[in-house]
């Protein structure tokens, strides 16, 4: 069974771009330029940022961000963010700003 859930997996997206950003909200709002930069350069490139909940509040709203997931303290909720990863057919992966945590 556990191959199975990975071969449900889809291609991958050649314009699926996976965003790192759990820190403080400085550090996610500073990363906002970069966002801005990946949607003028890449204008059909989704972006898909996990944010920790502080700086998901600073990412709201935010144009450029086709989807954004927000880093659970729960030990289920990080589970459910590290499936959702897996599941998803990013291209490519950038690691703005983390800090030392499981997911």
């Amino acid at each position: 069974k556990l191959l199975s859930f990975f071969a449900k997996r889809s291609k991958r997206s050649k314009e699926h771009i996976l965003v790192l950003s759990n820190t403080a909200t400085g550090d996610t709002l500073w990363a906002t330029a970069a966002l801005q930069y990946l949607h003028e350069t890449s204008p059909k490139t989704r972006v898909t940022v996990l944010s920790s909940v502080i700086g998901g509040q600073a990412l709201l709203n935010n144009p450029y961000i086709y989807e954004l997931w927000i880093d659970q303290k729960s030990f289920s909720g990080k589970v459910r963010n590290f499936i959702a990863i897996l599941r998803t057919p990013f291209s490519e992966t950038f690691n703005f700003h983390t800090s030392k945590r499981f997911i």
